[in-house]
């Protein structure tokens, strides 16, 4: 079980999405999925083990009750903060379908 308010940061869960431009060129938008409680976990500097290999672009995981709809192409809004978050990766801590953790690096 997670504690009872260790989730205490309001998050938006944004889905990415393909438009076409006026001049008919593709980009990618990102639009409100759900809302969720979660803890948002800075990484201090410490370096993740990806890939048989160290990832310094990691800032951090956020936790959250799990979710099974989730992809590393959503991010993540801070609402109140206005900070996103760019998923990079997501597991399953324990594989009990409690909570999930999000990888992610800070863009704005």
């Amino acid at each position: 079980m997670i504690p009872a308010g260790s989730l205490n940061k309001k998050l938006e869960i944004q889905k990415s999405v393909e438009r076409i431009d006026s001049s008919g060129g593709p980009y990618t938008e990102y639009e409100k999925d759900f809302e969720c409680w979660g803890s948002v976990i800075a990484n201090n500097g410490q370096k993740v083990f990806r890939s048989n290999k160290y990832d310094d672009q990691v800032d951090g995981l956020v936790e959250i009750r799990f979710s099974d709809n989730i992809t590393a192409d959503y991010r993540i809004k801070i609402l109140g903060e206005e900070r996103i978050l760019k998923i990079k990766g997501i597991y399953d801590p324990n594989g009990l379908k409690e909570r999930l953790h999000l990888v992610y690096f800070e863009v704005s």
